[in-house]
């Protein structure tokens, strides 16, 4: 079908006067980019790529238009894309056969396909009520590979992957993340380390237990030079590996005289043998006593690494160099617990 409409049959010879000559010009020339856009719409369009369609401001195009795949559309404007009529949900809520990009789905009934459309399209929707987005990991991929239960105002893009399948490329939630991944963390011990020495204690877990303690339950006095028990803490059965920390306050009163001073923790009794991180057997604690001070504390911590398994009573001692002393009720006490319990 041509464009332009043939006003008249010339035969040789004849004249060609001004109005004939105005007749097709206005035909040709000025109506025939008006023809060209009638036919265009109507569908009946010759060769698209023999003509330029020239449409003025507010002009449009009603039939679709289908390029090949050789062709590319270069524009130097912007695009502004038409919002489509509501779909219901529905389990099939069709968005392939929305009549815009942008498409509100209203209603709350569980959708599970998105309709059929070719590849590459994409539809921006946004949710009205509450329905579920059921996830299918072929036709209906969705972020988390979980469901998602929509609530209003909520937008999702999909992309179509042709064949009836689609994609979730983004869920933007309203007011929430679509989803809030739950993090259950593994387990966890904390090493206790020092591995620079020959007497390291190497303690693979952290689990406190076996929590005890003890005081001296009367006076206690002290004699200048000799070590002098205060008090006993009775950790019954122990094995070889087990990781004991232990702790210790003493306040010594009365003496008299300049001279130092020295709590220890010790094994009292018991078949165990033990060892400490200074690679003996005893918690040292030292301080020097002037006749002015009225009242001394002494404070010592340390691990106690069991060598062989056993019984282990420990014992605090008090030694002083002045003229004696006393450690009151309850002055005394020793605390204890397992780091690490074989």
């Amino acid at each position: 079908m041509s464009l332009y409409t043939v006003i008249k049959v010339w035969s040789a010879g004849e004249i060609l006067t001004a109005a004939d000559l105005n007749t097709e010009f206005a035909n040709d020339i000025l109506n025939g980019p008006i023809n060209h856009a009638s036919q265009h719409a109507s569908g009946a369009v010759d060769d698209i790529k023999a003509y330029f369609l020239s449409l003025s401001a507010g002009g449009t195009v009603a039939a679709a238009v289908t390029f090949s795949a050789a062709s590319s559309i270069a524009l130097a404007t912007k695009i502004n894309e038409n919002k489509g009529s509501d779909i219901i949900a529905a389990s099939t809520t069709d968005i392939g056969a929305a009549t815009g990009n942008f498409i509100d789905v209203t209603g709350n009934t569980t959708i599970t396909a998105l309709g059929t459309v070719q590849a590459g399209t994409r539809r921006i929707v946004r949710f009205t009520g509450a329905p579920t987005l059921t996830h299918n990991g072929t036709s209906l991929i969705l972020p988390g590979a979980a469901n998602i239960v929509a609530a209003a105002n909520d937008i999702a893009t999909f992309l179509s992957l042709g064949t009836g399948n689609w994609v979730c490329e983004s869920y933007q939630r309203a007011v929430n993340p679509p989803y809030v991944p739950v993090l259950t963390p593994a387990a966890t011990t904390i090493p206790l380390r020092r591995s620079t020495s020959p007497y390291a204690i190497d303690v693979a877990e952290l689990a406190m237990t076996g929590e005890t303690s003890a005081s001296n339950g009367g006076s206690v006095n002290l004699n200048n030079g000799t070590d002098t028990e205060i008090v006993t803490l009775d950790l019954g059965s122990v094995t070889a590996g087990d990781r004991i920390y232990v702790a210790a306050s003493t306040l010594f009163s009365g003496g008299n005289a300049a001279g130092a001073n020295a709590s220890s923790i010790a094994k009292s009794s018991g078949t165990a043998t033990i060892q400490t991180f200074v690679a003996n057997s005893t918690i040292v604690q030292n301080a020097y006593w002037t006749a002015s001070i009225a009242n001394v504390y002494l404070n010592q911590s340390g691990i106690i690494k069991v060598t062989g398994s056993g019984t282990l009573v420990l014992k605090l001692l008090f030694l002083t160099q002045g003229t004696g002393g006393i450690v009151g009720i309850g002055n005394g006490q020793i605390y204890a617990f397992f780091l690490k319990k074989q």
